[in-house]
């Protein structure tokens, strides 16, 4: 049922509630209404995570909880992440990323991203220059794809 609302009245909507829709193929994606993460298991142990507008603290923590339970079940996992189609982030977010990967960087194979923006950039060199280098990071899709085929190949 749909309700129109007065002239000038703008929808309620709490931009925290994130929603998420199973793909059918093992990967899902969380959302809300400023971003979303597509998470995309090309095998047991190459994970690639799609980002897109602007990334909060309320879908990447249930994200960054589900890859800590698959590096509980399976080490040496290759992570990937595009985030091409980032915009912006929350301000404290890097800080919170740093911490995961301080805690989970030993069950990784590595820690890989793709990012075409000035500001996700310095963000990642946040990341990198408090984490010792954790994450190797790419600036043009072919040669995070390349990686990205790599990694497939030495971790069926």
């Amino acid at each position: 049922m749909h309700v129109a609302l007065p002239r000038g009245v703008a929808p309620a909507y709490d931009a925290r509630m994130v929603e998420r829709e199973e793909r059918g193929d093992g990967s899902f994606r969380l959302w809300n209404a400023r971003g979303s993460v597509l998470w995309i298991l090309h095998n047991s142990r190459v994970l690639e995570l799609k980002l897109d507008g602007h990334a909060e603290q309320e879908v990447l923590g249930p994200i960054m909880a589900e890859v800590a339970a698959l590096l509980d079940r399976t080490s040496g996992v290759y992570v990937f992440s595009d985030l091409e189609e980032l915009e912006g982030y929350e301000a404290d977010l890097w800080k919170n990323a740093l911490t995961w990967v301080g805690q989970h960087r030993s069950r990784m194979a590595g820690l890989f991203a793709l990012q075409t923006s000035q500001a996700v950039e310095m963000g990642t060199r946040l990341l990198n220059l408090f984490s010792a280098n954790a994450l190797i990071a790419f600036t043009h899709r072919p040669e995070y794809l390349k990686k990205l085929r790599e990694c497939l190949k030495l971790a069926p």
